[in-house]
């Protein structure tokens, strides 16, 4: 009988350090997690800073809207330009009342391009060259 309990003890300490191994190597990966994403934030942060932007004016490019957005700020509106993976983003069109943007790949240089712009309340802004 001494040996069956002491046998089970054994398991038993067995079972808890295999269970401690495991939990430590979890912290560990759910560490290296919250390194990438630390690394992550730091470089969306520097890519969101990469960019000049042009003053912001009156102005619109007409029928060139190659992504539109809701319930975004400007500077929402410029971050998500500068990270566009669908196409080559260079300007923004943000209306002001409702808070909407368009992005576009086309510029200034565009014979669409309308300062001020006929429809009211846009402000308009470009990536630097």
């Amino acid at each position: 009988m001494k040996v069956s309990v002491l046998h089970y003890l054994g398991l038993v300490l067995l079972c808890v350090a295999l269970v401690r191994a495991e939990e430590s190597k979890e912290w560990q990966e759910y560490g290296d997690h919250e390194e990438e994403v630390t690394i992550s934030r730091v470089r969306e942060e520097e890519q969101s800073h990469a960019y000049d932007w042009t003053p912001e004016i009156s102005a619109c490019i007409i029928a060139h809207n190659d992504k539109t957005m809701n319930n975004l700020s400007l500077e929402d509106c410029k971050a998500h330009c500068q990270t566009e993976a669908g196409f080559d983003c260079r300007s923004v069109e943000y209306y002001k009342t409702s808070k909407s943007c368009a992005l576009s790949a086309t510029t200034s240089s565009s014979s669409m391009y309308r300062k001020p712009c006929p429809n009211g309340n846009v402000v308009y802004t470009e990536i630097s060259s």
